[in-house]
């Protein structure tokens, strides 16, 4: 059998298996039953179809009832990141999903900082899916931080963008005839255009950049190993593919102050330099 056969409402259960044997050590057929409501025949077929496609990534331990991993185990579905686990309690701290609809049996006491509430108007993003979907133009009465004028605009959007604390709209202002990231809690209002209206292929946003950044070169040595380790560099390099378009937001992740006037080539918040400063100013539109 391959795993190209396996429909997906079943991939999702050979999912939680790894996800069980790779964070949890074992995987029993109650587990699959109580998680996804299905009948002990189904859990078990479902085991021995994970049987079939991984011989040897899990074996039957009698005393325990259960499966327990292989020690050189590593999942072809789940992903095997960290990540996938700490998703998991975000979800749940969050409450997108209760304590039984979470994956983990053994949730560790966990907590999360809320970020800022920014509400965005629901009727505002109904319309800006909208014009998306049927690429359409849109006016919108946005609410600028450059003191701008607040008057109707008619936008092109044409994707949605987060940087982790708040949600833009990747747009074509007609009147100023350029794309911006406009923030959707700044929409006062968004109606639906019945013109119709061509734009420019968004180059910023089709383009892809590599940004390269080390530990800060400065820092003593042990500091410098701290930084790559955290990272994960490879030889000393921390390499990103990132849009140019979201460029702005990624360097703010990372600790540097992307805004005219600073200096990109000093180290950020967080002991990281920026390998090419001057390529990367360029992206930006500085030079």
């Amino acid at each position: 059998m391959k795993l190209s056969d396996i429909k997906m409402i079943q991939r999702r259960r050979l999912a939680f298996i790894e996800f069980h044997l790779l964070w949890e050590g074992e995987i029993g057929r109650r587990k699959l039953q109580e998680q996804f409501g299905i009948s002990a025949p189904q859990a078990t077929k479902d085991l021995s179809t994970y049987v079939s496609l991984c011989p040897e990534a899990m074996h039957y331990d009698p005393r325990k009832k259960a499966y327990t991993p292989a020690k050189d185990f590593q999942p072809i579905i789940a992903s095997p990141k960290s990540d996938g686990y700490f998703r998991q309690l975000e979800m749940h701290a969050l409450g997108y999903r209760t304590l039984k609809g979470s994956w983990p049996s053994n949730m560790p006491a966990h907590e999360i900082t809320e970020l800022p509430t920014r509400t965005v108007d629901p009727d505002v993003l109904r319309t800006t899916l909208w014009a998306i979907q049927n690429r359409s133009p849109m006016v919108a009465v946005y609410t600028s931080m450059t003191g701008s004028p607040v008057e109707p605009r008619t936008l092109l959007p044409h994707a949605l963008a987060s940087d982790r604390s708040r949600w833009h709209v990747r747009a074509y202002d007609v009147s100023k005839e350029r794309f911006s990231d406009f923030v959707m809690s700044r929409f006062k209002s968004a109606t639906r255009c019945s013109k119709h209206a061509e734009a420019p292929i968004d180059e910023d946003w089709e383009r892809y950049v590599v940004l390269q950044m080390e530990a800060d070169p400065n820092a003593e040595e042990m500091t410098r190993q701290a930084v790559e380790y955290e990272h994960g560099m490879a030889n000393g390099k921390l390499e990103l593919r990132v849009r140019q378009a979201m460029l702005t937001y990624m360097l703010r992740t990372y600790g540097f102050v992307p805004f005219k006037g600073n200096d990109l080539s000093a180290p950020s918040a967080l002991r990281l330099s920026l390998v090419e400063p001057d390529i990367v100013e360029t992206w930006l539109g500085w030079r």
